[in-house]
């Protein structure tokens, strides 16, 4: 295991316990700074963040071993509640997001080939969500988030992506249509759905 396997996906022990404890404070309290300004977030927020952040971490990467580095939990995390507020998406996250992938997109092309890889599942993702934006409330930072997490995953794995994202998302729109009487067409955040979607995808 090298130095950056070790760093980013630790076995589950005290050390990547330690680790994931670590990124799941240190990204959100910086990104918390950096965007302070834009989206500002309440001390209950952000500690309801890092405890997400880490609940990520440990179910999707420490304990199913999934294709995602331990610090991108904590920038989905950030992008959870400032979704959920601001129904906003930002793009320096989406970008590290993107950026991290190397660290599996390398290692996933040697071993499976180019469509084993996650630039298919990128760009297939890509045109599904556009194509989806014509037929609901998808904004485009739901588009940007989704291409960055395409590059993590094998082509075979875009169904279940969507279709656990659009089912929790679905559950949520009734909720909101029937017990908290919005109206027909309200918009709502649809950034949640599609994370939880993910974290399902790599623990199934």
């Amino acid at each position: 295991m090298t130095v950056f396997e070790y760093l980013f996906f630790p076995p589950f022990d005290v050390i990547g316990v330690i680790l994931a404890l670590i990124y799941s404070f240190a990204i959100p309290v910086l990104l918390c700074l950096h965007y302070e300004k834009r989206y500002p977030l309440s001390q209950t927020e952000k500690g309801f963040m890092i405890f997400l952040s880490l609940v990520f971490s440990v179910l999707g990467t420490l304990w199913a071993r999934g294709p995602l580095p331990l610090p991108v939990w904590a920038f989905l995390a950030y992008h959870f509640m400032t979704d959920r507020k601001y129904m906003e998406l930002p793009n320096g996250v989406n970008l590290w997001i993107a950026g991290l992938s190397v660290f599996s997109l390398i290692p996933s092309w040697v071993e499976s080939g180019f469509w084993g890889s996650g630039i298919p599942t990128a760009i297939v993702l890509f045109l599904i969500l556009l194509l989806m934006t014509c037929f609901g409330s998808l904004g485009g930072g739901d588009i940007k988030m989704m291409t960055a997490l395409g590059l993590y995953f094998p082509v075979w794995e875009i169904p279940s992506l969507l279709l656990y994202g659009c089912f929790i998302g679905a559950i949520h729109g009734l909720y909101l249509l029937f017990v908290k009487r919005k109206h027909r067409g309200a918009l709502f955040p649809f950034g949640p759905a599609l994370i939880l979607g993910t974290l399902i995808t790599v623990c199934w």
